[in-house]
């Protein structure tokens, strides 16, 4: 009975619905629960972001840089090619074979990658080639031969050539397959510039397992802070063809080079532009990130794709990690406050338990008066009281229990009833005065609003005028949604930073973003000064113009104090790259390519949520071809330009250039 009486005492310490102690205590886990559950998913969405941030930087990062030493190298060997199409050794008659191979041999010495070069005479003879390979064969029928005989520059893309590798393979005693990438290109007879024979090579394919090598040996720092490589942190590499034929994979892997991998997630990502994308590929999830070989210079590139994966358990492993982390912070978090919950609730409830028994010794005191104390309002009030615990006693029969917090509401009502009265008009005054104030809160709120929404479009316009001319974000702010204009005679700038990729490649992508901001801060500066606008950056190009428009909207600035500023400007950069080369704050010493053309261009906005602001024609891109084909360090200036500024600087010839 005692063991009984003893549960029931326990029980009613900690049940909810009886124990006002219990309830304060799950309130309060309950609370600390949801508090730490959400602060967990910002937590793990925080972390998730910013590690798919890093990963795809450094995928996407990567993968360029192959993409864009791929396309040089192709440049480097189509060049070799087209120069030694020039030379007397083919063009003169009186060039002997033997004089040809020698060139040639020397030639493949020089270049480890070529497999073998030939020189053709017009009906596919091979009249001169390395090491004597197939000398006297006759190769018309080959793509390589064809293409170039039609009096354009060929690049064949990777394939295999059995004839070749089996005598290959005889000469370097190797039985391993080999792969090749064609080059070609016609020799035409310096007078008649007809076709006299063509000279083509086999370039080994091995030279991309190199780059490969090269690309998977850079750092890495996964989200742990670790550094590795990038092969040991488990980037594959991966050269697909435009149509997703695999042409270099990873070692250990046997894809079908001749048939097009199943790679939907990838094909969509490039379709909308996105060099990231997350692909399940065999049962597996990776990440990948992807570029696209789209030539350099006069080389028009093959459509390589080149692609880095990561598998995203271990992508995300340091993101899983600190996953189950916090999820055992939070639950420790909710016993640790659950527990001090329970002491808060205690002594809570101590002070409520004395004024239960402190409420009914004064009910009983005002039901029970002494004798000729009692005035006609105490014996109502003594009635209602008397009255109210008869009716309570008969509605509690048959309860088993009653909670405290119900037991000090019925003995304090009977109090709080006798004072109603008295405070009524005292809350209605309060609410009185609280209404007022709220208003008064209201106007104040009202006109703090106000004032912090025009310091914020002050912000915004701030921000426009830094990406467009004021004159376009008026007429913005006035309700024109299409804007476009042809101007006659503007002066377009481009400039590039010769050998840019070779330096980025030697530092870590923190240090090329901090090396770029420094130099087009430099460059925004003097832009200011000569009243130029900058249009854009792209990569380490950049794009401005003068002349664009004046203050007033309108063509008042003449042609030639455009295109004069343009060139002081031009001369200035020219001086502070000077001045960071001497600075030594950079290991390495920067030269530019600058081109500038006087022409008409349209300019307008593209866009309707994102605006752009941009310059469109011919003249762009004859500025932009008087930078790729100028000398590192000098201004190259279109005939226009020069028109318009001869008279103030001087300038050399460089002669008539091809201008694509």
């Amino acid at each position: 009975m005692e063991s009984r009486t003893g549960i029931r005492k326990v029980w009613a310490y900690v049940n909810p619905v009886t124990s006002f102690r219990a309830r304060l205590v799950l309130a309060f886990a309950i609370t600390t629960l949801i508090t730490c559950g959400v602060l967990l998913a910002i937590a793990l969405v925080s972390n998730h972001t910013a590690q798919e941030a890093s990963v795809q930087n450094v995928l996407v990062l990567e993968s360029g840089k192959a993409v864009d030493i791929f396309d040089r190298s192709m440049f480097e060997r189509l060049r070799e090619i087209v120069i030694a199409t020039s030379l007397s050794v083919f063009t003169s008659p009186t060039s002997t074979a033997s004089e040809q191979r020698a060139y040639l041999d020397t030639m493949q010495t020089t270049y480890t990658t070529y497999a073998w070069i030939g020189y053709t005479a017009i009906n596919g003879t091979v009249l001169a080639s390395t090491d004597g390979i197939l000398q006297g064969a006759n190769v018309s029928a080959r793509p390589w031969f064809q293409a170039a005989a039609l009096g354009a520059p060929f690049v064949g893309d990777v394939h295999n050539a059995l004839l070749l590798q089996g005598i290959l393979q005889n000469l370097t005693g190797t039985k391993d397959p080999f792969r090749f990438v064609d080059v070609a290109n016609a020799v035409r007879d310096p007078t008649t510039n007809r076709t006299i024979g063509i000279l083509g090579a086999h370039l080994y394919w091995n030279w991309a397992q190199e780059i490969q090598s090269d690309v998977l040996s850079s750092y890495y720092s996964d989200g742990d802070g670790t550094v590795t490589t990038l092969s040991n942190a488990g980037i594959e590499f991966f050269v697909l063809t435009s149509t997703f034929v695999p042409i270099l994979q990873p070692p250990g892997y046997n894809y079908n080079e001749s048939a097009a991998l199943n790679l939907p997630s990838v094909a969509a990502a490039i379709t909308a532009g996105d060099p990231f994308a997350y692909e399940t590929w065999d049962g597996i999830e990776y990440v990948i990130g992807i570029s696209i070989s789209k030539g350099y210079r006069s080389y028009q590139g093959l459509g390589w794709v080149v692609l880095l994966r990561q598998k995203r358990d271990v992508a995300f492993k340091a993101v899983d990690r600190n996953t189950h982390l916090l999820i055992g912070i939070g639950i420790g978090l909710a016993l640790v406050f659950s527990i001090i919950g329970w002491i808060i609730a205690h002594q809570i409830v101590k002070p409520i338990t004395r004024v239960v028994k402190s409420a009914r010794m004064i009910l009983k005191d005002i039901a029970n008066p002494s004798k000729g104390t009692k005035n006609d309002g105490n014996q109502m009030l003594s009635t209602r009281i008397q009255n109210y615990n008869t009716e309570q006693v008969h509605l509690g029969k048959g309860k088993r229990s009653q909670s405290d917090v119900s037991i000090l509401c019925d003995s304090l009502k009977n109090l709080i009833d006798a004072l109603e009265n008295e405070h009524k008009l005292a809350v209605e005054n309060s609410n009185l005065e609280f209404g007022i104030k709220e208003k008064e809160f209201d106007l104040h709120t009202t006109r703090g609003n106000l004032e912090k929404s025009i310091s914020d479009r002050k912000v915004v316009e701030d921000i426009l005028l830094n990406v467009m001319p004021e004159s376009i974000i008026q007429r913005l702010k006035n309700g024109e949604k299409f804007i476009a204009e042809t101007i006659d005679n503007v002066t377009i700038f481009f400039s590039d930073i010769v050998g840019f990729t070779t330096i980025s490649s030697s530092i870590s992508p923190l240090e090329v973003v901090s090396f770029l901001n420094d130099m087009f801060s430099r460059m925004d500066d003097l832009a200011e000064q000569y009243d130029i606008e900058k249009i854009k950056t792209i990569g380490d190009a950049y794009f401005a113009v003068g002349g664009l428009f004046s203050q007033e909207y309108n063509h008042s600035h003449s042609p030639e104090m455009v295109a004069t500023n343009m060139l002081h400007f031009a001369l200035d950069v020219m001086n502070t790259i000077e001045d960071l080369n001497n600075s030594g704050k950079y290991p390495y010493k920067l030269a530019l390519r600058v081109g500038i053309h006087t022409g008409p261009v349209v300019a307008g906005i593209i866009g309707e949520k994102k605006f752009a602001f941009d310059l469109w024609g011919d003249s762009v891109n004859v500025a932009s071809r008087m930078e790729s084909s100028g000398e590192a360090g000098r201004v190259h200036v279109s005939k226009a330009t020069y028109k318009l500024t001869k008279d103030v600087f001087g300038f050399a010839k460089r002669g008539s250039i091809q201008v694509k």
